[in-house]
């Protein structure tokens, strides 16, 4: 051995002791959420067509202009209103090699009667037309304005999409006026920027669908937790989702920002959308920032963000119980006036509280002064009423309305229909099939029950 070598060894074998060994890189937890097969095509199951790409010139960013798909379903038809959902990113949820193909989840779902008939469309961040449209590898964060119309908390983006492409859709397209039949969805500032449009405009969206949001100190989006909680609700349904493993706040000189944590601002906004009792679905995945938990379950978010599409309840009728093809007859055409539309929904309401036992939501769909008249009872007051469901500790398992006729005057209404019920009453079992008549009247604005009839 050369002197070099004999004098090198020592140093070697000190630098090897006192290294210590290599972590292995942390597994990427991605790996575990999967496409299920309701975001792939399936045999028979008829496929909607994806139409465009379209341009809207956008006067509330002036200078900009929107690219845009549409998909129309196969069942689609133009005598019968259809629902909305928008998607913003339209780029990320139509590609068909994404962790989202959203055009093949609407066509399982909506064959299957999972979700009701609707037209969605894949609307890009705006940009100028010199900056290059979205894609797949590249979004348009640091080329388009998207930050701008995305992450920022105003009326902007939602001018957008409620002042100039809605009245393009419903030109061509016969789409429910109802904003409970409107939906909008996005990932991560697409997300933000989607509950951002049903923020502003409640009167036409009500559905949101939050993948990975970006409720964070990008543009002030940390800021929505409090804003919610100090705000009067509003009639929104949201779902959202975020993985722990989202970005966490820690910048580049690892110091922590928590108003930059996505999850817990994710969390945050679940909290206060909670304690002030909005209808609200979410989940927390392992996941990173990116679609593939949101991929894995977005047939289940809009199962449940639209499960309370019309259906038919009646046995003998055949057309409910088969797959939803091309021409089959609608289960059930909503009305566009909106007061009936509304009145429907109080229906679905009142059923849920009751299957619920829910109290408190029973008594804000009911004036002060409801009178109950039901068989084998005198009339009762809402308190009278409420003390004798308590007294006889009833629980429901069946509170069922059908054929439901609605008629709307002035500032009152009449809904008529037929009503069966089933559940326990004093530790006993009871079935009741009832035809009712109900008395609405509208009072700053709000629809309540004031008088109930069934006999």
């Amino acid at each position: 051995m050369s002197v070099y070598a004999s004098a090198l060894l020592p140093a070697v074998f000190a630098i090897m002791q006192a290294a210590p060994p290599q972590a292995p890189p942390a597994p990427n937890p991605d790996i575990h959420y999967q496409l299920g097969p309701d975001s792939y095509p399936r045999d028979g199951v008829p496929k909607g067509e994806v139409r465009g790409p379209f341009t809207l010139s956008s006067e509330a960013y002036p200078g900009t202009q929107h690219t845009y798909w549409i998909y129309v379903p196969a069942q689609y038809d133009a005598k019968v209103a259809a629902s909305l959902m928008i998607f913003n990113d339209g780029q990320a949820f139509k590609n068909m090699d994404g962790d989202l193909r959203a055009p093949n989840v609407l066509d399982n779902l909506i064959y299957r009667r999972e979700i009701p008939v609707m037209i969605a469309v894949f609307i890009n961040p705006g940009r100028r037309p010199d900056q290059p449209e979205p894609t797949p590898q590249n979004w348009g964060d640091r080329d388009t304005n998207r930050p701008a119309e995305y992450n920022t908390l105003d009326d902007r983006y939602a001018r957008v999409i409620v002042d100039e492409l809605l009245p393009v859709l419903y030109k061509d397209y016969n789409i429910a006026k109802d904003p409970e039949r409107h939906g909008i969805g996005g990932a991560s500032s697409g997300a933000i920027a989607a509950f951002t449009v049903a923020w502003e405009r409640p009167n036409e969206f009500r559905k949101v669908l939050s993948m990975i949001g970006s409720f964070t100190n990008i543009r002030g989006g940390h800021a929505y937790a409090d804003i919610v909680r100090k705000t009067e609700k509003k009639p929104l349904r949201v779902y959202l989702q975020d993985g722990r493993n989202d970005n966490r706040g820690v910048n580049a000189e690892g110091k922590y920002d928590e108003t930059r944590d996505w999850f817990l601002q994710n969390v945050r906004l679940m909290r206060a959308l909670s304690d002030k009792g909005y209808d609200l679905n979410y989940t927390w995945g392992i996941g990173r920032h990116g679609q593939k938990q949101a991929g894995a379950i977005m047939p289940d978010m809009l199962r449940w963000l639209w499960r309370d599409h019309p259906v038919s309840t009646d046995p003998q009728d055949s057309a409910e119980r088969a797959f939803n093809g091309p021409g089959a007859t609608p289960v059930a055409a909503l009305t566009e006036n909106p007061a009936i539309a509304e009145l429907l929904r109080l229906e679905r309401g009142w059923n849920e509280a009751h299957l619920r036992g829910d109290a408190a939501a029973i008594g804000e769909l009911s004036a002060d002064e409801l009178i109950l008249t039901v068989p084998g009872s005198p009339p009762m007051t809402k308190t009278e009423a409420f003390s004798r469901m308590a007294a006889r500790n009833v629980k429901f398992d069946r509170y069922e309305s059908s054929d439901l006729k609605v008629s709307v005057f002035d500032s009152s209404a009449v809904v008529t229909g037929r009503l069966r019920r089933a559940g326990m009453a004093d530790g006993r079992p009871f079935t009741n099939d009832w035809q009712f008549t109900k008395t609405y009247v509208r009072r700053q604005g709000k629809w309540l029950l004031a008088a109930f009839h069934a006999s």
